[in-house]
């Protein structure tokens, strides 16, 4: 007798133990989704994106209700250790069954929140060419889900414990539960199918863990109500030995659990380091690239004695540009051959002259090293090495690629790059059999100006026999916009050198201007957003524009290049590239002015400087983070106010004190804009145009004008003011140049300007400026 009380008193004891050892995981868990949510949240405020296999934050809330349910049921597991606390009569009995009813309800719920959060976790992304689950769907039947177990609940908590006392009521109620529970289990597997997940192999193991966890998690003691009628569960312990044993099953579950939490935070990481060496390499290329093509013998080379002479030169620079981004593609690819075609009316597009009827439908390779694979039959091939490839490198410069067709076409057309990792299993890649061109993994990159292709860069297998990486991918994009943008300069300054009279010059520089000043303003969603610039000269120093950072912040600059006419331009130019290539969600706006002071401040002449205002707009909350350097203060008038309100933080213009100092004399500031708030920037162009008696139109005349019409539109604010100053100046010649901005805040929210709007964001075409 003795020894039977000793064996239940350590199989109770042993069933305890795992209890709170259960409830501990449970806690553990969600301590550890506590402090991710925490990082995300950090994450989603910088604009840091997630990528597999880190949780978003969807995923994570979804894991964090379910674990919080399951961790009530662990806590209520523990209850029975004590025997429910040895309530007293009729107050016991119903406590009995109100935790006995509970209990699995909660359960049931929770496998619902957790096989949710795989769904969303595991299931994506999908292998290539099949579809990813319907998440939209997948929330609905939570949702009807979690309602159809609160209505079984309620009901039979109604119903009470007199009437629900029958073993078959019990054993329908969690047999059912159960088969639920499976079904929620299997729709989680049918969705994980098609993953590419880095740990599905793991995420199956806990899935059938899962499943035979959930009759185990469903069993609880025969427990005799206080007129001795039996509650059971649908697996009854009759024994202390089968409690324990169903606690350690559960144990081994949630173990499985925090495990893979930790293996997706440990990929997470790995993830992180394998980013970071991206991004340096890619710093890295950027920076030698940049200095190559800096050079004298690249881009600036030995001035022309005739037009022709400088024909021929631009000929030779462009080729050898080609070939010096090839060259750093080979590098960064460790590719055994590769091909940079080119549009062949590449001078026009880029200066947006009308090209003739067979212009623009054909590609051709400029640059070609190893053994590229021709499209047209090779046929037998010469036995020395390098005759094999000079006849190859002639016969793919011959080749003519229509726009739209084959691989290099289709990337041409699209303007996106594309990474075929096997090529044995793509239909777009020529299969070509015969050794030496077999191809086993191709990429090709687009360099695009404007949204426009203008050239491809196109590479065959590794030297390693690997295959191209997502990485490559990355380094070579940033590397092809900036070999772009190298061509897109030369062949305007080729076009420049070109042409013998200074009006043709000026022209050339003025259409220049016109494709790096934006020609629409963006439509954003609860703002109403106008420009205008209009050059003193054909060719004009002041420049602003509109960046889409993300999907929530917009960054809106207006600068004054000191110097008029082509230098103006030129330096705008490189004002525009310096800025567009740096801004990102993740700087501020001090950052931001520092960063492109420190880019630009080596290069600009002696004596010329910029003075510039940004901010970064906030679309959402409507805040405005502002940097200065040297520029007009930002004017805004509140609605309801009569008065403009200034904002001028400290800062010295561009270009005329190295990084150091000019950092520690620049602040950024906030600024807050409500529904009905009028934001202006501008430059001194505006406030100085004069009249015949040589008086100033003045900041004074500027505000009446904008009071005046500040219940127009932004774009009627803007005609106004140009109006008023036309009138005020009677025709005198205007000295400087003006540009004006105005932001108009039209809805407190943007779910509200949507609600009023049938125009997407954020594409749609503004008036032109």
């Amino acid at each position: 007798m003795q020894s039977i009380f000793s064996d239940t008193a350590l199989f109770v004891n042993m069933s305890n133990l795992f209890n709170y050892v259960n409830l501990a995981l449970g806690f553990a868990i969600l301590l550890y989704l506590r402090h991710f949510l925490s990082y995300q949240q950090i994450a989603s405020r910088s604009s840091i994106a997630t990528f597999v296999p880190i949780l978003t934050p969807k995923q994570s809330y979804l894991f964090v209700t379910g674990f919080t349910l399951w961790t009530i049921v662990l806590f209520l597991e523990t209850l029975r250790g004590s025997d429910y606390l040895v309530l007293p009569g009729s107050v016991r009995s119903f406590a009995t069954f109100f935790l006995h009813l509970t209990r699995p309800i909660l359960l049931t719920a929770s496998v619902m929140y957790i096989g949710q959060g795989l769904m969303f976790f595991a299931a994506l992304p999908v292998k290539e060419g099949k579809e990813p689950p319907n998440l939209n769907r997948i929330n609905w039947m939570r949702h009807i889900g979690v309602i159809m177990l609160g209505c079984l609940w309620l009901s039979i908590l109604v119903v009470g414990p007199s009437r629900f006392d029958s073993v078959s009521q019990w054993i329908w109620l969690q047999g059912s539960l159960i088969i639920w529970q499976w079904g929620i289990i299997l729709h989680t597997t049918i969705m994980m199918r098609h993953s590419i997940h880095p740990i599905k192999h793991m995420l199956v193991l806990l899935l059938i863990v899962w499943a035979v966890n959930t009759p185990a998690e469903m069993a609880w003691y025969s427990i005799e109500d206080f007129d001795g009628r039996l509650l059971p569960s649908l697996l009854t312990l009759s024994t202390p030995a089968s409690a324990w044993k169903t606690a350690a099953v559960t144990t081994f579950t949630l173990m499985l659990f925090l495990s893979m939490l930790l293996r997706a935070n440990f990929l997470y990481v790995q993830e992180t380091f394998r980013r970071a060496a991206s991004f340096k390499q890619e710093k890295e290329v950027m920076i030698s690239f940049l200095q190559k093509i800096s050079e004298r013998s690249v881009l600036h080379p030995q001035d022309a004695q005739s037009p022709n002479d400088a024909s021929e030169i631009h000929g030779h620079d462009l080729e050898r540009l080609l070939k010096l981004t090839l060259q750093f593609g080979k590098e960064v690819g460790s590719a055994k051959s590769g091909a940079i075609y080119v549009r062949d009316d590449l001078k026009d597009l880029l200066l947006e002259r009308t090209t003739g009827v067979d212009k623009g439908k054909f590609l051709t390779a400029h640059a070609v090293f190893g053994l590229y694979p021709p499209h047209l039959d090779v046929g037998k091939l010469p036995e020395s090495p390098d005759q094999q490839i000079s006849l190859i490198h002639e016969m793919v410069k011959a080749e003519k690629i229509s726009l739209g067709k084959g691989f290099v076409g289709l990337v041409a057309k699209n303007g996106r790059s594309v990474l075929i990792e096997d090529a044995f299993e793509n239909e777009e890649t020529p299969l070509v059999i015969t050794s030496p061109f077999t191809i086993q993994t191709q990429l090709a990159i687009p360099l695009n100006v404007q949204n426009r292709t203008i050239a491809v860069l196109s590479l065959v297998n590794k030297e390693n026999g690997e295959q191209f990486s997502f990485e490559n991918e990355a380094t070579l994009n940033a590397l092809a916009e900036q070999a772009a943008i190298a061509v897109m300069n030369l062949i305007v300054h080729g076009h420049l050198r070109e042409t013998e009279r200074l009006e043709r010059q000026i022209e050339l520089a003025s259409e220049v201007q016109r494709c790096l000043l934006p020609n629409s303003c963006p439509n954003t969603p609860g703002y109403d957003l106008a420009a205008t610039s209009v050059p003193a000269q054909e060719v004009g120093g002041d420049y602003f524009d509109f960046l889409l950072l993300d999907e929530d912040h917009l960054l809106i600059v207006v600068a004054d290049v000191s110097g008029k006419g082509i230098p103006g331009a030129l330096n705008m130019a490189t004002v525009r590239s310096v800025l567009r290539s740096l801004s990102s969600p993740n700087l501020n706006a001090r950052d931001l002015m520092i960063a492109v002071n420190r880019f630009i401040q080596p290069d600009l002449p002696r004596g010329s400087f910029i003075s510039m205002l940004l901010g970064i707009l906030h679309i959402p909350s409507g805040q405005m983070d502002i940097a200065r350097a040297g520029h007009e203060p930002l004017m805004v008038l509140r609605n309801g106010a009569e008065e403009f309100e200034s904002y001028a933080p400290l800062g010295i213009a561009l270009g005329l004190v190295n990084g150091d100092l000019f950092s520690s004399n620049i602040e950024s500031q906030t600024v807050d804009f409500n529904q009905g708030d009028i934001a202006v920037l501008y430059t001194d162009g505006i406030t100085e145009s004069m009249n015949p008696k040589w008086e100033e139109f003045s900041i004074g005349r500027f505000e009446q004008t904008l009071l005046k019409a500040r219940q127009s539109n932004s774009q009627e604010m803007v005609d106004a003011v140009k109006k008023r100053i036309s009138n005020f100046t009677g025709g005198t010649p205007q000295h400087d140049d003006l540009t004006l901005v105005i932001l108009k805040r039209t809805a407190s929210s943007v779910e509200e300007a949507m609600a009023h709007s049938s125009t997407p964001f954020p594409d749609s075409p503004q008036p032109a400026l």
